[in-house]
């Protein structure tokens, strides 16, 4: 149903908003008769006549007898209680106006009590219908004209039928919290019932989408206005085309540049090659590698032809491996000439995988792989011919990217067309330094790994913006110092492990970094001493942290030169976030809760597992983060604890499940739990709490090169291994995470004490 309405959004060409309860705040005829001393006998009838138990002229006659307003209480209700306007209407009714799309308030109230609202919205009378009062000539009430479609049943749906009919629309919509809205569609062509204010149990029940966003505690970003409605194939042949000879891309091993005219042109003879290999839209494609220029260009490619984007972590063990590819059922894989070997040995148990191409040029022995270099076959010159195929933005998924879960397994997070390319637009404002300026030395570091939800998205929007990204295959600090100073890097976008690094490793002060300007972080915090340290040592103007996740594309949460210490920033433009309680009930400031955002940038789901992405995005279209965190009085945000154990290590989320699973597979353990042992440098270490079997011995050595044998590195228990009789759990059997946390902490006081 939401997809729905949606559908009609997008194309309406009038919108008629219902003003009590919708518009406003308030039942603008509640307030009168309040004000009028009449207002307990009178409430109890608008509910009746909103809920649909009585017909709405006997609902009316009936309040307004009772009321009897004379002009001058009207008058004087008017200027001393102003009626409220719903948070967020000026705005959607602006971005309206902006859109040329012509609105109308259509009420069951009275013109007289709406005008000044009319006012404030810039919506001119002459689009306004609702009742007019009428009194004698000594100012007592005297009625109301009847002779006035909304001023009995039904009457909402006759004026929207003449609208149509006089004016010509074609697509109207009407917004409404009450029956007498529900029934005007038709002649409307879709209904949103609107439960910000109010929730009536019947709309509910009818209406093909019931909006609950403008609780005073769901704060909204800005309203995003959209300029790049178009798929990711198109986009990149414009701005490739547009940008020609800048250089985009430059690798800090072989110094090799490529320009967006090289990458244009490569990426379109990538992107026939793989048309002509049956891969098209609802196909996946997979790079398992470390960064470097020929992992854009694949992707670049895959978007041309709107096929999916799946890139694999070169880190992952055979096991993962299985699972992960499972989930995305990639036709094609690209490997580097360090994952070659791996993939071709998992290719023989897994033919559901076509084909493998290597970069470079060099083809192992004795295998069937393609070579990147033999696709590419020299070419140069950009075939303007190609086109990108048509697509529904909002339903193709762009890419599948891998998030840990609390199951233990990655999940396949589905990002789509429309996800990416609004944060394009959201880029554009949240980050107007970043992608609008004109210094085209404004260099960038491809450091993040591009498999990650971070390092490819950074990849993504810098080939948007036309600048320069200096690619580093494999951290290492001198190299990472001697490409900062080399290339000029004012502003780096990193995660806190390298940011450590540069505080504390003593080689940096062997380097002038004094061309830094700007600090961000992402993909795990970033303490508060940490910060300050930062600004302090490197005089930096600013120094910043984001938060977002996989399932949000990429950062929702951002400062915009006016953050606090130890924020993570404010709602971007065009989302939604509350802060809940365990009831779901939405808090106010300074209160602790779980995260929770709505809009644009929410992924379409877990791949192949409608289970996990109903836990977490629930019916009304709010992910669910599992983070808890709250809001101030400026509505910064600041980022508390995890609701999900996932163990935050550097840049990785390690679940605890997993590494319990295994533990208890081994002969000697009974039992097993892990946590996350605080660390300054890396965020949190793998620790685990062990129970013996009786009679068996196992050292913490042993316990360790067991996980080190089978999972990866971010997954090795650094925090060591502690025997314990009993794993602290709840009457039903979970888990006392918290006690083990709380251990964990006392463990390391009692470490920086000896």
């Amino acid at each position: 149903m939401f997809e729905e309405v949606l559908a009609v959004l997008k194309r309406v060409d009038a919108v008629c908003l219902d003003v009590d309860s919708t518009v406003i705040r308030e039942e603008g005829i509640d307030e009168l008769a309040k004000f009028c001393g009449k207002g307990d006998e009178v409430a109890a009838l608008t509910a009746q006549a909103m809920s649909g138990a009585m017909s709405f002229e006997q609902a009316l006659h009936w309040r307004l007898n009772i009321i009897r307003p004379s002009v001058t209480q009207v008058k004087d209700f008017i200027k001393t209680s102003p009626l409220t306007l719903t948070p967020g209407v000026k705005s959607f009714v602006d971005l309206l106006h902006n859109r040329i799309i012509p609105v109308f308030l259509v009420s069951g109230g009275f013109s007289s009590i709406i005008a000044p609202i009319a006012e404030q919205l810039k919506i001119p009378m002459t689009q306004v219908a609702a009742n007019r009062l009428m009194f004698f000539l000594d100012g007592e009430y005297a009625g109301f004209d009847e002779s006035q479609p909304t001023s009995r049943s039904g009457g909402k749906g006759v004026f929207i039928e003449q609208l149509k009919e006089t004016c010509g629309f074609k697509h109207l919509v009407l917004i409404g919290d009450g029956m007498t809205d529900v029934e005007a569609c038709p002649p409307a062509d879709a209904f949103i019932g609107y439960g910000g204010n109010i929730i009536r149990p019947e709309v509910r029940a009818k209406a093909k989408c019931l909006k609950m966003d403008n609780h005073p505690n769901i704060l909204h970003g800005a309203p995003l206005e959209r300029l790049l409605e178009t798929s990711l194939g198109e986009l990149l042949l414009m701005v490739l085309k547009v940008y020609e000879d800048n250089i985009l891309l430059v690798d800090s091993v072989t110094n090799e540049e490529l320009s967006a005219r090289t990458i244009l042109a490569r990426s379109i003879q990538l992107a026939k090659w793989l048309k002509s290999q049956n891969i098209g839209i609802g196909d996946s494609v997979s790079v398992n590698s470390e960064n470097r220029g020929e992992f854009a260009i694949t992707a670049v490619a895959t978007f041309l032809i709107a096929a999916t984007f799946a890139p694999l972590n070169p880190g992952y063990t055979p096991a993962e491996l299985k699972h992960v590819l499972n989930l995305s059922k990639p036709k094609l894989i690209f490997c580097s000439e360090e994952t070659i070997e791996k993939m071709l040995k998992f290719k023989a148990t897994e033919p559901s995988i076509r084909q493998l191409v290597v970069y470079g040029n060099t083809k192992p022995p004795n295998t069937d792989v393609v070579i990147f270099e033999d696709i590419l076959q020299g070419v140069s010159t950009v075939d303007e011919s190609f086109k990108s195929p048509e697509i529904d933005l909002k339903e193709t998924v762009a890419t599948i990217l891998c998030s840990s879960g609390t199951t233990g397994l990655p999940k396949g997070v589905m990002c789509t067309q429309d996800n990416m390319s609004t944060y394009v637009d959201v880029g554009r404002i949240q980050l107007a330094d970043l992608a609008l300026n004109d210094d085209p030395s404004d260099a960038m570091l491809g450091l993040t790994p591009f498999f990650h939800s971070m390092g490819f998205m950074l990849m993504f929007l810098n080939l948007v913006r036309g600048k320069k990204m200096v690619i580093i295959r494999k951290f290492q600090l001198k190299s990472f110092l001697d490409t900062v100073v080399k290339y000029r890097i004012r502003r780096l976008i990193v995660p806190p492990p390298v940011l450590i690094l540069l505080l504390k490793n003593p080689l940096v002060k062997q380097y002038d970094l004094t061309g830094l300007k700007e600090v961000r972080s992402g993909a795990a915090p970033l303490g508060k001493g940490m910060e300050n340290e930062l600004k302090q040592r490197f005089k930096v103007g600013m120094v910043s942290q984001s938060y977002g996740m996989t399932e949000t594309t990429l950062g929702v949460l951002m400062a915009m030169g006016d953050n606090k210490l130890g924020s993570v920033g404010k709602i971007v433009t065009g989302m939604m976030v509350k802060v809940i309680d365990e009831s779901g009930e939405p808090l106010g400031p300074n209160q602790e809760g779980e995260l929770c955002f709505k809009g644009p940038l929410i992924m379409k789901g877990y791949v192949g597992d409608p289970k996990a992405t109903a836990e977490t995005i629930d019916k009304d279209g709010w992910l669910h983060t599992g983070d808890v965190g709250y809001y101030d009085e400026d509505k910064q945000f600041f980022i508390v604890d995890r609701l999900k154990e996932l163990i935050k290590y550097k840049a990785f989320q390690v679940a605890p499940a997993e590494l319990e699973a295994l533990l208890m597979t081994h002969p000697s353990i009974a039992d097993a739990a892990v946590v996350g042992l605080p660390d300054e440098d890396a965020g949190e270490l793998p620790l685990a709490y062990v129970v013996k079997r009786p009679g068996k011995e196992v050292s913490e050595e042993e316990v360790k090169k067991f996980v080190a044998d089978t999972l990866s590195h971010q997954k090795q228990l650094r925090g060591g291994v502690f025997f314990i009789k009993e794993i602290p759990r709840n009457p039903t059997g979970k888990i006392l995470r918290r006690v083990l946390r709380d251990r964990a902490k006392n463990l390391v006081k009692i470490k920086s004490k000896l």
